[in-house]
């Protein structure tokens, strides 16, 4: 459970190892962020370390079991349909390994999910530049790089399903660039089309 308990804290639950972060939010000042909390809540499975970030700083650290039990994934509740949070959520997102402080404060600072290269990446990937031409299926994407990198990218249409598009693009520079013609792309005539990096 990572939600909000006992009475205003960020709180990570592990059946027995329950956590509060240290700010109860009743006495916090969320007017930088426009009355917006950003919440981050990390588990590294093989040091068994919970971490709890607010607004993109750690508010607390410490070991922490592994979760016992499974079920479904539910958001602005528990499980029955009870403890219905009261407030808005936005942008929600779910790794499979643990993300580092500066993804994290990178998200915090307003970057979008899908523009980070992930977790286990050191710095995120940000896309500076897109463009695709639905009817002639011309797509041309730009990201930060480091120099004597390599890099792939994989796409969806629909956020759920990724394929590899199979290519490597070798980085000489802090920017780098990868062109689709619309005669070798497969997404030809698709309306909405995403793209992500990833370091090879």
């Amino acid at each position: 459970h990572n939600g909000i308990r006992n009475g205003g804290f960020l709180h990570q639950a592990h059946w027995g190892a329950d956590t509060n972060g240290a700010t109860n939010l009743n006495d916090y000042d969320a007017s930088a962020n426009d009355g917006w909390v950003h919440a981050a809540f990390v588990y590294d499975g093989a040091a068994d370390l919970g971490q709890i970030y607010l607004d993109g700083v750690l508010d607390w650290e410490g070991e922490k079991r592994a979760p016992n039990g499974n079920g479904n994934l539910i958001v602005g509740g528990s499980n029955g349909g009870g403890d219905n949070f009261r407030g808005l959520v936005d942008e929600i997102a779910v790794w499979d390994i643990p993300a580092s402080a500066d993804i994290i404060a990178a998200l915090a600072a307003g970057t979008s999910p899908l523009e980070v290269g992930g977790p286990s990446a050191e710095t995120p990937f940000l896309v500076t530049a897109f463009s695709y031409n639905v009817g002639a299926g011309d797509l041309d994407i730009s990201w930060n790089s480091t120099a004597g990198k390599s890099y792939g990218l994989e796409y969806s249409v629909d956020l759920a399903t990724w394929v590899d598009l199979e290519v490597t693009v070798e980085a000489d520079a802090d920017t780098a660039n990868f062109q689709l013609p619309g005669a070798e792309n497969p997404l030809v005539g698709q309306p909405n089309v995403y793209l992500r990096v990833y370091e090879k």
